[in-house]
């Protein structure tokens, strides 16, 4: 081996040797260490960066955004209040996918991860912002239909009037909201009946419909939530309410 000037050392953690060499075995995450007993080894880097980056790299996926891992990009929080970062992993429990805590999709790839909880957010449900970006057009839908609920959301302020297919489901998602309190991604939503101003002045309670109301930030990069996002929750909830289809036997 080419002898060279030492510039640093350091205890090998497991076979309690001084390395006096080190080399990169040109390949991703390969070394190789020369020790002070004249013996050769070959290390491989195995840290979650590392195991990040083949990962992207195996998936053809984009390397993550600057300070994902921070606010500016969009993510959101989990139901605790944990801030999720920016997340490709694919190895261990994650190998065949992961599934959406809130819209319940099965899907492969970058997602938001809180890693206290473990939950996993797609970006259908709380887009990512990417700095250096161009800006793009909302595209987010201000009407959406689902089966059991419809959302029509203000274009640009954090509001929207949700219309049930079954009246039975608004009157029990409310009493539950009383309960536990609609929070998505870390913003709170206020739901409450939907009353609408009649002819003569009067303010009237239509049914079926429910009022929700939220703080919409209006700064680049925060976390804001979407009327497909909030029809999609909703419609989970009601299916949970929905009474089991009755089978005749003949």
């Amino acid at each position: 081996m080419r002898s060279g000037r030492l510039q640093c050392s350091f205890q090998a953690a497991q076979e309690k040797c001084r390395v006096r060499s080190l080399c990169s075995a040109r390949h991703s995450g390969m070394f190789i260490l020369g020790a002070e007993n004249g013996d050769l080894q070959v290390w491989q880097r195995d840290d979650a960066a590392a195991a990040a980056r083949l990962s992207r790299r195996a998936q053809g996926l984009a390397a993550p955004p600057s300070g994902a891992s921070s606010m500016g990009t969009g993510a959101p929080r989990c139901n605790l209040g944990h801030l999720c970062t920016w997340s490709a992993r694919a190895d261990g429990e994650y190998v065949r996918g992961w599934r959406c805590n809130l819209c319940h999709a099965k899907r492969k790839g970058e997602r938001w991860l809180c890693t206290v909880c473990k939950d996993d957010l797609c970006f259908d449900c709380f887009p990512i912002h990417r700095p250096g970006e161009r800006k793009t057009a909302e595209r987010d839908a201000q009407v959406v239909n689902g089966k059991w609920v419809q959302v029509r959301k203000h274009s640009g302020m954090g509001c929207a009037v949700v219309e049930f297919t079954d009246p039975q489901h608004r009157d029990s998602l409310l009493a539950q909201f009383v309960r536990e309190p609609l929070v998505l991604g870390g913003i709170y939503i206020d739901v409450k009946v939907h009353m609408e101003k009649q002819a003569d002045g009067t303010r009237a309670e239509i049914p079926g419909c429910a009022f929700a109301g939220w703080k919409q930030p209006k700064e680049e990069g925060t976390c804001k939530l979407r009327a497909r996002t909030l029809q999609v929750y909703l419609d989970r909830l009601c299916s949970k309410n929905a009474p089991e289809p009755v089978i005749a036997l003949d």
